[in-house]
């Protein structure tokens, strides 16, 4: 799933454009934007039957094999931006900022195939990184980067 499709990056809703926001989507909805199309947010792999090939539906998932989630931010530190010694935010330049892998519920019964019940399965949804997700687990996070987006502090 690319990033510019979330509407907390992607500077295209009517009130984001309206508002002067710099998102990662296009610029044809938003001049602003950065047009970082190919910026991905979520990688998630399933298990279906054959009727998904047709129909595409939740219900012919039968279970994940692997989910992991990327979130961005336009306003991680970066050293040397800012005043007196202090680091500030580029606004408007998206970065990586954390990456989470789903772990799901030890409580939860694995199948005979030993893959993870889509039923059970709950989606990422903490794209400000404030929250957290049930059943996700932060990998890591970047706190500090240089002008040239060079991470400097992590994790």
């Amino acid at each position: 799933m690319p990033a510019y499709s979330l509407d907390s990056y992607s500077g295209m809703t009517s009130t984001q454009v309206l508002n002067g926001f710099i998102g990662m989507g296009l610029k044809v909805n938003n001049p602003k934007n950065k047009h970082m199309l190919t910026q991905v947010v979520k990688t998630s792999t399933f298990k279906v039957n054959d009727n998904f090939a047709t129909s595409q539906l939740n219900s012919d998932k039968l279970a994940l094999v692997s989910a992991s989630a990327q979130t961005w931010n336009d306003q991680v530190p970066v050293l040397g931006i800012g005043t007196s010694g202090t680091n500030a935010p580029q606004t408007g330049v998206w970065r990586q900022r954390a990456s989470y892998n789903f772990i799901g519920d030890e409580t939860v019964a694995l199948r005979t195939d030993g893959l993870y019940p889509y039923a059970n399965f709950n989606e990422f949804t903490d794209w400000t990184g404030n929250t957290g997700t049930a059943n996700w687990q932060k990998l890591s996070e970047i706190k500090l980067f240089d002008t040239y987006s060079h991470a400097l502090e992590a994790s």
